[in-house]
């Protein structure tokens, strides 16, 4: 897991005309996918795709080939930073089939909205991928948060947020990857720097026969 320095997020408002915005397939979308071909692994990450003339935050998740497998634009748009300015939400879920079981996609201001890791967890997933440039000084709000999404939902969580400046804003990192019982099993500093973690998604499953918070939710009080 690296630690990407920032690109483009809320905290870069206004930037309609950065370079970064890009198509997919070209720009960073086609770097990342040539580093993905080039070293045989997969990545995935966030950046600024330019799509019928209007820009997205966009995660996209690239094969060990090169290939795009999956796509999720950023679902909400932080007004107190200005996004919803400058960006369009995304208005679907992305939950991810692939070789570890569904994984559920998602961007940054996403991780404080505990029905997004819900409705993933409700679906299958075993494990939520998270892109972030998450502020210095919120980030005690990053490290609670990622480990609450975890322990409700009874998932992994893997968390990769940003360093370094933009503009005003300085990003904490700490990138993470949370077990399902809320416990880091990996976590960075606030340099930029590679994490390499093994984990047994089998876990997800044994924590929810544990545990069964799932099925013990009062969906006749408040809904599915």
């Amino acid at each position: 897991m690296t630690m990407p320095r920032p690109t483009s997020s809320g905290c870069a408002r206004g930037r309609l005309r950065q370079p970064g915005a890009a198509p997919l397939g070209e720009g960073l979308f086609a770097r990342l996918s040539a580093l993905a071909r080039a070293y045989h692994i997969a990545l995935g990450g966030s950046a600024l795709e330019l799509k019928d003339g209007r820009l997205y935050n966009t995660f996209t998740l690239i094969d060990a080939e090169g290939e795009c497998r999956a796509v999720y634009r950023k679902l909400h748009l932080s007004g107190r930073l200005g996004e919803d300015q400058w960006l369009h939400a995304g208005d679907n879920f992305t939950l991810f089939d692939g070789v570890w079981g569904p994984v559920g996609l998602s961007i940054c201001y996403d991780l404080r909205f505990p029905e997004v890791a819900r409705r993933y967890a409700l679906q299958g997933a075993r494990l939520w991928l998270l892109s972030a440039q998450w502020t210095a000084r919120r980030i005690r709000h990053w490290q609670a948060l990622l480990r609450a999404r975890a322990i409700e939902n009874q998932m992994f969580v893997a968390g990769v947020n940003g360093v370094g400046s933009s503009g005003r804003a300085t990003f904490g990192g700490l990138s993470a990857v949370i077990e399902p019982w809320g416990e880091p099993v990996a976590e960075a500093g606030g340099s930029e720097m590679l994490l390499t973690v093994e984990i047994d998604l089998d876990r997800a499953d044994e924590a929810r026969r544990r545990f069964p918070v799932l099925q013990d939710r009062r969906v006749d009080l408040y809904g599915s």
